[in-house]
């Protein structure tokens, strides 16, 4: 995966020098269905559970529909309970698990959903000690009487509507144990627990993400824990391709304190981030600086074992194929140490870098993460750049098209690629032919959504930068990336702004929280393209 590059270390902390956990072989995944909101929402928070926190409000912008929604969750629990931390997370995903298995014999999930303590016990890897029989009754408790106050944060899959009222996760539990003399004192507890009906539903309607308990079980972390499900769905959405976030918005998920030295930060989430490294979740992981806002980001690129589960079980999960992830050849890849042969739009990109000048290495990494559209379009904007007349001229070609390519650096939208004008062409003569004109549909859906996109990044740019104060921030960002970035310093004068303009779009972008492609083509019923 790309990863980040020594002459940026001015102003980005690459991840630590220590030495990781040795990289854990992707095998068997033991899997489990986890809800999706409970997730989305951050429920399971990383604090410490001895902090006793009884309240909580995440508050964030989301779009759904084309429109901008504010959706808020407040988690309430008594003091003497505190708010579900990740040691109950280590417990929901057993249940879950144990939930699948009766799920599997009965056809359907029906209350109530009956375990052994022991069972639980032995899949987390506990001692049959009294305190961690205890610790589960308390987990039920504690489950049952925290309590979410939704707006519009929680889906309700049966009734296909975000729920604007309080719920809870447990309805109520039972615990039935004795006691026997075989040598010692023994326990025997089982453990009735009767879930609320909208957490029923989306488990039977499969409102889920899948994880695998086996490699969660490895992480010893609290924020390691936090992150982990959430991986999953970051890198599934970028298809692979290195996921940045806000670290405020992060903090306010994992229910951690954000820090704003750049040491308390490295501190604080290193170790996590290099436990999930160990693991395989993250190749790399970097502390960078926001463009288009004061305050941090965490930068990842995805590991090999991430990339080899989502490749073996997301398309399995909804029946869709969601690009470089879900293709034939990468699922093959899945159950092989060897990586697939490139072919197609891939096989063919690969030989544009290597003509490029790319090394063979860095071609076909980029070439396998990278899509082919996407380093074509590059290519063509980098000769652009490099031709356009001036005093300074690009020195590198290559170099310029590594760095944009691996910082996901989008091309500018009004620049005319040989992609776009063959799709305009093809737009001319649709009606001569169906084929054309499915292909066509596709195309112009994708370019409505794009220019959708563009008019909500403008509209958010504006409100963060009104008038003269964005002129003045391009420049200010185009003098830091000129200082930070060799590459950067090589494009012409008159370019550097518009590139800049680039890199503060890709993050507002990231901060709004749009849907994908397919989703929001799904909302317009002439662009029902990806069923």
């Amino acid at each position: 995966m790309p990863k980040p590059q020594a002459h940026r270390q001015t102003t980005i902390a690459p991840s630590s020098t220590e030495t990781t956990a040795a990289l854990v072989p992707y095998v068997h995944a033991d899997l489990v269905r986890t809800e999706r909101n409970l997730l989305q929402i951050g429920f399971f928070g990383s604090h410490d559970p001895r902090q006793k926190i009884s309240r909580r409000r995440i508050e964030q912008v989301v779009t759904r529909d084309g429109r901008p929604v504010t959706i808020v969750a407040e988690f309430e629990a008594p003091l003497r309970l505190g708010l579900p931390s990740t040691n109950d997370l280590d417990r929901f995903l057993v249940f879950l698990k144990l939930a699948g298995e009766q799920r599997a014999r009965q056809g359907r999930l029906m209350n109530p959903i009956c375990f052994s303590a022991a069972r639980m016990l032995s899949e987390l890897r506990q001692s049959d000690g009294s305190k961690n029989y205890d610790a589960i009754e308390a987990w039920c408790d504690r489950m049952k009487q925290t309590s979410i106050r939704s707006e519009m944060a929680v889906f309700l899959s049966e009734s296909r509507k975000y729920a604007n009222r309080s719920v809870s996760v447990f309805r109520t539990y039972e615990r039935l144990g004795e006691e026997s003399l075989v040598g010692r004192r023994e326990r025997k507890d089982d453990f009735a627990i009767w879930v609320e009906d909208w957490l029923l539903d989306n488990l039977n309607n499969d409102f889920i993400v899948l994880e695998d308990l086996s490699t969660y079980i490895q992480l010893s972390r609290p924020v390691a824990k936090g992150m982990f499900g959430h991986l999953l769905v970051w890198f599934r959405a970028s298809n692979g391709r290195k996921v940045e976030k806000d670290y405020n918005n992060l903090c306010a998920l994992l229910n951690i304190k954000a820090y704003t030295q750049f040491s308390r930060i490295h501190d604080n989430l290193g170790k996590s981030l290099d436990e999930l490294k160990g693991i395989g979740y993250i190749s790399e992981w970097e502390i960078a600086r926001m463009s288009s806002k004061d305050g941090y980001k965490i930068n990842m690129w995805p590991g090999e074992n991430l990339l080899a589960f989502l490749r073996t079980h997301t398309k399995a999960l909804n029946g869709n194929g969601h690009g470089l992830l879900e293709t034939a050849v990468d699922q093959q890849a899945g159950a092989s140490s060897t990586p697939p042969l490139l072919v197609g739009d891939k096989q063919q990109a690969l030989r544009a870098l290597l003509a490029y000048g790319v090394a063979p290495r860095k071609a076909e990494q980029l070439a396998r993460n990278v899509d082919a559209a996407d380093i074509i379009d590059h290519i063509e904007y980098v000769d652009f750049i490099a031709a356009s007349p001036g005093p300074r001229k690009v020195r590198t070609r290559t170099g310029l098209l590594i760095s944009l390519l691996d910082e996901n650096t989008p091309v500018p939208s009004d620049f005319m690629t040989s992609r776009k004008r063959k799709a305009a062409e093809a737009a001319a003569g649709a009606a001569k032919q169906i084929a054309t004109e499915v292909a066509v549909a596709v195309d112009t859906g994708r370019a409505e959504y794009e220019a959708w996109v563009a008019t909500q990044v403008d509209a958010a740019l504006q409100r963060r930068f009104p008038g003269e104060l964005l002129s003045v921030r391009l420049r200010d960002e185009a003098a830091i990336q000129s200082k930070a970035n060799i590459r950067f310093a090589q494009i012409p004068p008159k370019f550097k702004e518009q590139v800049a303009l680039q890199i503060i779009r890709k993050e507002i972008r990231e901060d709004l929280a749009l849907p994908t492609c397919e989703d929001w083509c799904r909302t317009h019923a002439q662009y029902d393209l990806f069923s």
